[in-house]
């Protein structure tokens, strides 16, 4: 089994453990070497949330870490979260044109390939994502949809068949199961991930998990045995704790598997 890895070091791990306080001069050193890992796809600090804080926090130009990030890793598909053109989501709405343009500007600096956003409500199925998938395609980008997991009454598994069938309806490039709180058990990972398997037909299907609760790794070789070939991980010191599995953990990698390792393609 061909075990694809998106690295999340650079965004994840640094937003998950530093605050996304990873500067400039961190990432540079050691961005080539990235770009030589063979991973398939490489997360970047391209969301507009990381621009607020490189200018504000770190008081660093958030343009010329991109044309750095750009420059150093010319080989491996870089991708972000985000993609809505609202770039303020937590206070006033920015014009979805000053979002077109970002998004834009993004790809043509050669940072971004890939976008990742999120489908989990009716609201994104019928009305955003019909806007932002072709705008997003028409650039040029490759779009993951991620499906969020949580835990209540209404998260049974038909409002995941739901979503995953509205999400594949889209045609994005992958889906991916989003586990931001880092809840999934290995149980829970044995009923979802058949059904958005089966909801996704032909398109990939990738998962996304935090160790919060220490579960990731096993849950991670479950979703290895059920079929899932991409998995999301970072590198220590951007790994475990509430950030992704780390890519040097072998544990969950099934030993029979091979060209199994971490980073291959």
């Amino acid at each position: 089994m061909d075990v694809r890895i998106l690295d999340t070091t650079f965004r994840d791990g640094a937003q998950s453990l530093w605050a996304m306080a990873i500067r400039h001069g961190m990432m540079e050193p050691v961005a080539a070497d990235m770009d030589n890992a063979g991973f398939a796809v490489i997360e970047v600090p391209a969301n507009a949330i990381h621009f607020k804080k490189y200018i504000r926090d770190m008081k660093e130009n958030p343009f010329d870490v991109m044309r750095m990030l750009a420059r150093k890793m010319p080989r491996t598909t870089k991708s972000a979260m985000g993609g809505n053109m609202n770039l303020n989501p937590f206070g006033t709405p920015t014009p979805p044109v000053l979002g077109a343009l970002y998004q834009k500007t993004l790809f043509d600096i050669g940072v971004l390939q890939r976008i990742q956003t999120a489908c989990n409500t009716g609201d994104q199925l019928k009305r955003q994502l019909p806007t932002l998938m072709p705008f997003a395609k028409g650039i040029g980008y490759k779009v993951a949809l991620a499906i969020s997991y949580s835990i209540s009454p209404r998260h049974t598994d038909e409002l995941y068949a739901e979503r995953a069938r509205g999400a594949a309806a889209l045609k994005p490039d992958s889906i991916y199961l989003k586990d931001q709180g880092g809840l999934l058990t290995v149980d829970r990972l044995r009923t979802l991930i058949p059904i958005i398997m089966k909801e996704a037909g032909d398109i990939p299907v990738e998962l996304h998990s935090h160790c919060t609760t220490g579960l990731a790794p096993l849950v991670y070789a479950e979703a290895l045995k059920l079929g899932v070939k991409t998995l999301h991980c970072g590198i220590p010191p951007l790994a475990d704790g509430s950030a992704q599995p780390s890519v040097w953990v072998r544990a969950w990698v099934p030993a029979s598997a091979p060209g199994s390792a971490p980073g291959s393609k």
